[in-house]
């Protein structure tokens, strides 16, 4: 199976959502690079595309007040008494853009560019509410997304555990770009399709165990449960999605 990065982005939301897996030092001292190596597994969305294993690198970088990886760049704008509001730069990578198999032969979607506003707020020592708006700016289909999650940090005896839960609406011009089927696209199999707006509800689990300073053991699960207007495309073979991941990453 090729390496997705729409499900590698999928599952940093759910690490970074439901638990810190930074060890202690980096928590104190937040500057600095994070890399490391994960492996998951994940059923796919859409029609002929293969589920399956993957492997994937972890690179990121935390400055003063801003941080930058593979799933973007993120710029504080107030960060205090448990408010964080953050400025948004991000990739929406999807498995439509060169599709290997056969089923979607004939649709192609791009890489495009998201910008937004994340906000947090510490409802808890151990409990966090995030609302996160996106807005395409790219030109590829001007489509926005909100997404609403709690997350909350417990302990099962020595084990650390982040849980979350929450909600993704996507508008109709986005879900028309992920899960729609144009007319130039129709075959004799394939019917267009124009979706309405989407609603995606998902919850998720993860923990990480510290095996030294600056190095961490770390693993993430997720299922998302996708509304009627995604299930009901011609190109879509789901309507339920899992993913499960495990790692090792080093910070410095």
């Amino acid at each position: 199976m090729e390496f997705d990065m729409s499900r590698y982005l999928t599952f940093l939301t759910v690490l970074c959502t439901g638990f810190a897996v930074m060890p202690a030092h980096a928590q104190d001292d937040p500057q600095g690079f994070t890399f490391g190596l994960a492996g998951g597994t994940s059923n796919s969305l859409y029609v002929g595309d293969e589920d399956g294993t993957y492997v994937f690198p972890l690179l990121s970088y935390q400055g003063r007040g801003f941080s930058v990886g593979f799933d973007g760049l993120a710029v504080d704008i107030v960060n205090r008494d448990g408010v964080h509001v953050e400025g948004l730069l991000s990739p929406r990578f999807t498995s439509l853009h060169d599709p290997d198999a056969a089923a979607l032969q004939g649709l192609d979607r791009d890489i495009t560019v998201d910008a937004g506003v994340r906000l947090s707020y510490d409802i808890s020592q151990q409990s966090t509410v995030t609302a996160q708006l996106l807005q395409e700016v790219s030109g590829e289909h001007d489509g926005q997304e909100l997404s609403v999650n709690i997350g909350h940090q417990l302990m099962m005896g020595p084990l650390p555990l982040g849980l979350e839960a929450g909600l993704i609406w996507q508008s109709e011009d986005l879900a028309g770009y992920l899960y729609g089927v144009r007319p130039s696209e129709v075959t004799g199999t394939r019917p267009a399709y124009a979706p309405d707006a989407a609603v995606i509800s998902f919850v998720g689990m993860s923990t990480a165990i510290p095996i030294s300073d600056r190095a961490a053991i770390f693993g993430s699960v997720q299922v998302q449960f996708l509304d009627d207007t995604i299930s009901d495309s011609p190109i879509v073979a789901e309507d339920t999605l899992y993913s499960a991941n495990i790692g090792i990453q080093f910070t410095f």
